[in-house]
């Protein structure tokens, strides 16, 4: 394990820890004391390493899993459908495995052509399953969340939403998509907390800066969201498309923020034919209510 300066590419610490399968989380426990430590960083609670698997495979199926279904592809989320399924198989008692496939079915009626009614069929069982496994886990709340959602049952999302939060604070997906149920409900103010607490822990994910921005430019806080988009050097389709919008004008008055946003996503529909296949749907039906929000 190394720490390296990133600005000077200086070496600050190395270390080599040894161990067999069966001390995998103990040597993640020590790995991390042995980095707070070095960083002099105060651990203020005992470490809390996800205890997800005893089956280093499963958990290796599970993480790839995850890998894919971050991509937010087609293709990525039908890998990510295939490892989660393998990691089942592998440790048939992984709860996180059962919420990681009820994600991927999901994001796949945002994502892919899979239509609502069959995701959430495939995905209810898969949730239910991971709670009677670990019935405190903030994945598993997190995907009922995003199932109620898909139901048009905000207020429950928002209460799952908030119960994954409350299992744990870091979690990311939960507190963008707490943004995305509140925001449903018309609460502007809500939905950016949220997504802002979510590009806090996360801010190289596209769908959370993609939330994020989105909503700056709602509120008009338009020089914050150019801000953002011109420091970051990622060729994400969304932020290329958000950069388009708020290139087209500093301060729209002419217009309404979906107007202006549905003229730009118009002009480059050709532009962005693989971003159209796989995000415009849910893009188009939010446009009534003036919000564009990934999932």
């Amino acid at each position: 394990v190394q720490l390296v300066e990133v600005s000077s590419g200086d070496h600050l610490w190395t270390d080599t820890f040894e161990g067999t399968e069966s001390r995998f989380y103990a040597m993640q426990d020590q790995i991390v004391a042995s980095v707070a430590e070095t960083l002099a960083l105060p651990l203020d609670a005992p470490l809390q390493v996800a205890r997800a698997t005893t089956d280093i495979n499963a958990l290796d199926l599970y993480l790839l899993g995850r890998h894919h279904w971050h991509e937010r592809t087609p293709e990525g989320l039908e890998r990510a459908v295939a490892y989660f399924q393998q990691a089942i198989d592998a440790d048939p008692g992984m709860a996180q495995a059962y919420s990681g496939l009820a994600d991927a079915y999901l994001l796949q009626a945002n994502y892919d052509d899979r239509d609502s009614v069959s995701a959430i069929t495939l995905a209810g069982p898969l949730i239910e399953q991971a709670l009677v496994l670990d019935p405190g886990s903030a994945d598993a709340y997190a995907s009922r969340g995003i199932l109620l959602q898909k139901k048009g049952d905000y207020p429950a999302a928002e209460a799952a939403l908030g119960e994954a939060i409350r299992l744990n604070p870091n979690h990311s997906m939960a507190h963008m998509w707490r943004g995305n149920a509140v925001m449903a409900l018309g609460e502007l103010s809500q939905a950016f907390s949220h997504y802002e607490a979510a590009f806090a822990l996360d801010p190289q994910h596209p769908a959370v800066t993609h939330n994020y921005i989105n909503t700056m430019i709602e509120l008009g806080r338009y020089a914050q969201a150019r801000s953002i988009l011109t420091s970051r050097s990622s060729g994400s389709p969304d932020l290329c498309w958000l950069q388009s919008w708020l290139n087209c004008s500093n301060s729209p008055t002419s217009a309404t923020a979906a107007e202006h946003r549905l003229i730009i996503t118009l002009n480059l529909w050709a532009g962005f034919e693989t971003l159209v296949r796989s995000t415009m749907g849910i893009r188009l039906s939010w446009l009534g209510k003036g919000n564009m929000l990934e999932a």
